[in-house]
Parts: structure tokens; C-alpha cells; sequence
């Protein structure tokens, strides 16, 4: 059994090493997951990986901030995140909120959220050089070339936003409920004022989902006894238990309406907890599931990068990052076909 990042799956299915697992485990296992968990660990009709544990964000803001700005809440959407960016700056010269764009392109997922698919529906081909995509990159850009987000947001991953907001860079940034428990031991003046809603959405509606799995490997001298292991790690009892231990979500769609996750929690990190398991129904997985991601990443980035920091034409970097990965797109095809 091999414990796989959901993005992985279909990488080693298409080198033959991972085991379907439709004739090794019974249909009630398989039925019993969250449908948005196994989506990405399915192929070809093939479901390679039971999902084990989950994640997804939540906005983390400092309620304080937000007050003497004149708001009482977060934004829902990112076209509210953009406007409340902006007038957050213009009434006190900081910063709203840090996203990454450009290092790890969380763009990619954003357009996704807006109901852009960035590939088409057999992933051969390139689909977000399109008036909806360009439409959105461009807000972000020019969101960023205003000034109202830190320099930060094309030169630092994901992982800075937590050290923005505990310095007091930022206001508000989504990341998952155990970062809390990192403020509280770090900042615990800033924990008093920090406050907890759902995570940002798009005009598709869906919060992202993060998977981790388990797989069978293809050479396993019992691949019945490494499925059957599988299934009893991802049990509900077993995920509810796990997450007792650690803040991460059951993929067992029952277990999430346990107490733990549903009853009235006074605490800020029982209250995130809540809000985290309930939008948990509705997430997916907005990161593609594609054999050549890391590749088709790094041109997005580098194709975008000069459009956020100098004078190059978005119509110029979207259609260039649409022709490399086409070719990136192609090359993974043929590949496939060996």
C-alpha cells in the first residue's frame, strides 16, 4: 500500500504501477467516500486509490483590522476579495491580503474556481485563452499592479501567509484551521482578534479540496490483502479517530456528520474546525490532475510573469503559455498512446 498526493495518481497509473481497485474493494467501500475525493483518483473508468485523509482552506482575518477599515466581514468571492483589497489599501495604506500568484500560480486553481477550465475536457488541449480567462487574469493583474497586494504575491509560495499576517503585512489569508494553533503560540494578542470564515469562492461555486490517498502497487504479492488494509485505514471510525489527533477531515462522507465536526463549539479552533468539515460537501479538487502538472506550471508562471511585473501584453502571455502547453499536452498524449 503506498500513501499518494491525489496528483500523483494518474502519473503512476499511466506507468503501470498502481492496481485498479474496482474488483478489490466492495462497491459499498467504494460508495462510502466523499464522490469530489475520488473523482481525481479515478482514470480511463479505473478508480487506482481510496481517499484517506482531507484538507481545505478557510479565511484566517484579524477581526480588529478589518473593524477600524469599516468592514464587519470578510469577502466571499474574489471579485469581493479584489474590491475589498483595493478599498482596504485606500483607507489605510496596508494590505488586505496575500495569494500567491505566480510561484506556485495558485491563478491556475483560481480560474478554475471562476469556471475556467484551464484544459479541455480530454486534457489535450490548452482552454483558458479565452475572453471569461483573460477577464480574470487580467483583474488579478491589475490588482496587483495597483499596489493594493504585496510585492510578495509573485515572489513568495503560499506558505508565506502566515508569516505576512503574524508580522501584521496583511490583514487576512486563506489557509487551513491548524494554522491557528500556530498563532495562538506565536502571537497570542493577534489570536484574540483573529475570527474564521468560509473560504473564498468563485462563480464555479465549488472551495478547494485537497486529497491525500492510499494506493495499491501493480507488483504487490497481495494485492487483495495491501486493498483491504486500505479500506480499513480509511474505516470511518479510523478517520474519526485520526482526526482527533490531527487537524485533517475524514474522506468517509458519514463520518463528517460526527459531533466532532457538527456540535456547537465556542472555541475559535472548534468553530474553524465546524466551518471547515461543513463546506467540506459541495468542495472539489481544483488543482488538475495532469501527468505533466509541474512543467505546465512553470509556463504559466514564467509566461505571466512579466504581464504582472512589466508593460508585456496579457493577449501576449496567455497565448504563449496556450501554445507551450499544447506542445506540453501532446508530448504527455503520445507518451500515453505508448
Amino acid at each position: 500500500m503506498v500513501n499518494l498526493p491525489a496528483d500523483f495518481i494518474r502519473k503512476y497509473a499511466e506507468l503501470g504501477a498502481l492496481a485498479p481497485l474496482d474488483t478489490l474493494l466492495s462497491p459499498e467501500v467504494q460508495a462510502s467516500y466523499l464522490p469530489a475525493a475520488v473523482d481525481p483518483l479515478t482514470m480511463d473508468g479505473a478508480t487506482y486509490a481510496v481517499p484517506w485523509y482531507l484538507s481545505t482552506q478557510i479565511v484566517i482575518y484579524d477581526r480588529a483590522r478589518l473593524e477600524a477599515a469599516g468592514f464587519d466581514t470578510p469577502p466571499q468571492t474574489y471579485d469581493e476579495l479584489l474590491a475589498f483589497a483595493h478599498t482596504f489599501h485606500e483607507r489605510t495604506g496596508d494590505y488586505a491580503f496575500f495569494t500567491n500568484l505566480i510561484v506556485e500560480s495558485d491563478l491556475i486553481e483560481v480560474l478554475e474556481a471562476e469556471g475556467v477550465p484551464v484544459v479541455n475536457e480530454d486534457q489535450t488541449r490548452a482552454a483558458f485563452n479565452t475572453p471569461r480567462g483573460r477577464e480574470v487574469l487580467a483583474a488579478w493583474r491589475d490588482a496587483f499592479r495597483s499596489g493594493t497586494m504585496p510585492r510578495e504575491s509573485i515572489a513568495q509560495p503560499r506558505s508565506a501567509a502566515l508569516r505576512l499576517y503574524q508580522s501584521g503585512t496583511i490583514a487576512l489569508f486563506t489557509g487551513g484551521p491548524q494554522f491557528l494553533r500556530i498563532v495562538e503560540e506565536n502571537a497570542p494578542s493577534l489570536f484574540a482578534d483573529t475570527d474564521v470564515a468560509p473560504a473564498i469562492v468563485g462563480a464555479e461555486g465549488s472551495r478547494n479540496l485537497a486529497v491525500m490517498s492510499l494506493a495499491v502497487a501493480n507488483r504487490s504479492a497481495n494485492p487483495q490483502a495491501a486493498a483491504d488494509w486500505a479500506a480499513f485505514v480509511t474505516n470511518g471510525p479510523n478517520q474519526l479517530a485520526f482526526s482527533r489527533i490531527v487537524p485533517v477531515f475524514p474522506s468517509v462522507t458519514s463520518t463528517l456528520s460526527d459531533p466532532y465536526f457538527t456540535s456547537d463549539d465556542s472555541t475559535l479552533i472548534g468553530r474553524a474546525r465546524g466551518i471547515a468539515a461543513g463546506q467540506l460537501i459541495g468542495s472539489r479538487v481544483l488543482k488538475p490532475s495532469l501527468s505533466n502538472y509541474n512543467r505546465l506550471q512553470e509556463s504559466f508562471k514564467s509566461s505571466l510573469l512579466r504581464t504582472f511585473k512589466d508593460d508585456r501584453s496579457l493577449d501576449d502571455a496567455m497565448a504563449e503559455a496556450q501554445e507551450d502547453w499544447n506542445k506540453i499536452l501532446e508530448e504527455g498524449a503520445r507518451y500515453e498512446s505508448r
